[in-house]
């Protein structure tokens, strides 16, 4: 009698439309005969193409429908609901107690906020997912590690947990008396759901040494955030949608403009280059106050004809994207050990596009940079540390004999190969 092919679910409280981790490992699931169900707030595009169940998880915000809803009944302002949209707490028109009240609301759940959505997520996953068994359940994140006990459990499926974040050192955690008594407490529940796990996974080297001692656990397996293997592009995309020509240099910064990623400072640092080096920014979001901040920032110094930005785009072209750059720059500063120890997509995203690399010398990076010879790396607090490695990598030597390296290293680099310690632990579970 033939067995079933066995069944996992990967929650995930996050937006998954442009993440690639768990699709990659969805796909490789896949490959491998497991069927495949994700829940997550936003589901991947596409996924039913690669016979994969895909589940969207609504959850209710209270505040925010009340603050649409009362908005949208204040006369004369056929705005509001797009108020509401764009600030997390609008002035409700005409109802400054009413708004004042929503504030003060906001302002003692916000130390909560992680416990709620964990919360508000395991009911919508338990809910969503209900008449269906698992054999395995994969966290794929913290914020899923409830919803993923509480469907484990009552599937009867082993716990797995994927880390891709130090959770004591988010960049949105509120350092207040109260804040530090729930990150207490949503702690102690994370490390014992962590120790239920019957596999741990971590992105880095770094992350699975912290969390052998933070948890005291057995060593996570690493499971890089490598891309699946593509071959060489020679593509203009990036220049063209940016009204680049061929004969002027570009340097892209494929993350998102936001405070801690070292912006300032390779705005800076560009403006010490020539001025046949433009800089292409991917994926920025330009109606954050931020990105005004940084455009205006670029129009003081000068380069605002050398600053470009760029929508996103679907993460299967990123790569394809990318390879139109000379270099790409991750000058990550040291605000959290989420940045110090980093191993962003962006990182092997740039190896595959066959794309040199500079960027701060933390010791994960500089690593991986170090080991392939694939780039430069600079102290990000330096200004004129990053344009010399700018510069230097620039340089038509440097530049031919770092892509050389970077052919074998997209080779090494690839989801291909480091997915097999995943799927050799899944298959033990």
């Amino acid at each position: 009698m033939k067995s079933s092919p066995p069944r996992i679910a990967i929650l995930a409280a996050k937006d998954l439309r442009r993440n690639t981790r768990v699709l990659r490992q969805a796909l490789s699931l896949r490959s491998a005969g497991w069927e495949v169900t994700i829940a997550a707030l936003e589901v991947p595009h596409n996924p039913v193409d690669a016979g994969i169940e895909a589940v969207r998880i609504d959850m209710a915000h209270p505040l925010q429908r009340a603050q649409q809803r009362l908005a949208v009944h204040t006369p004369d302002r056929p705005d509001a609901r797009q108020l509401v949209r764009n600030n997390d707490t609008p002035e409700v028109p005409g109802r400054p107690l009413v708004s004042h009240l929503l504030r003060s609301v906001r302002h003692v759940a916000m130390p909560f906020g992680h416990t709620i959505i964990s919360l508000q997520f395991a009911r919508g996953c338990v809910s969503m997912l209900a008449g269906l068994d698992f054999d395995v359940v994969q966290a794929h994140d913290a914020t899923a590690l409830r919803a993923a006990s509480r469907l484990a459990h009552r599937s009867g499926a082993r716990l797995v947990y994927d880390a891709v974040e130090f959770v004591d050192s988010r960049s949105v955690f509120i350092d207040t008396p109260l804040a530090r008594l729930a990150r207490r407490y949503e702690s102690s529940r994370e490390c014992r759901l962590v120790r239920r796990a019957a596999k741990v996974f971590a992105i880095g080297p770094a992350m699975r040494d912290w969390m052998t001692e933070r948890y005291r656990i057995d060593p996570p397996i690493v499971v890089r955030n490598c891309r699946i293997f593509e071959q060489a592009h020679r593509d203009n995309a990036l220049r063209s949608a940016a009204d680049i020509g061929t004969n002027e240099r570009v340097i892209l910064y494929p993350n998102s403009i936001t405070p801690g990623r070292g912006v300032e400072e390779f705005l800076e640092a560009l403006k010490q280059l020539d001025d046949t080096v433009h800089a292409v920014f991917l994926g920025a979001d330009t109606r954050s106050a931020y990105t005004r901040k940084i455009l205006l920032l670029a129009k003081r110094l000068g380069l605002a004809s050398r600053v470009h930005l760029l929508p996103p785009c679907k993460p299967e072209q990123v790569v394809a994207m990318a390879a139109g750059a000379d270099i790409g720059v991750i000058p990550f500063k040291n605000t959290s050990m989420n940045n110090y120890y980093a191993l962003p997509n962006r990182l092997f995203e740039l190896i595959m596009a066959r794309v040199p690399v500079a960027a701060s010398a933390f010791p994960e990076m500089k690593k991986v940079i170090d080991e392939h010879g694939i780039g430069i790396t600079f102290d990000p607090e330096s200004v004129d540390a990053m344009a010399r490695a700018l510069r230097e990598l620039l340089a038509p030597d440097e530049l031919a004999a770092t892509r050389s390296r970077l052919a074998k290293a997209a080779r090494e680099l690839c989801w291909e190969n480091e997915s097999r310690a995943y799927l050799a632990a899944l298959s033990e579970v």
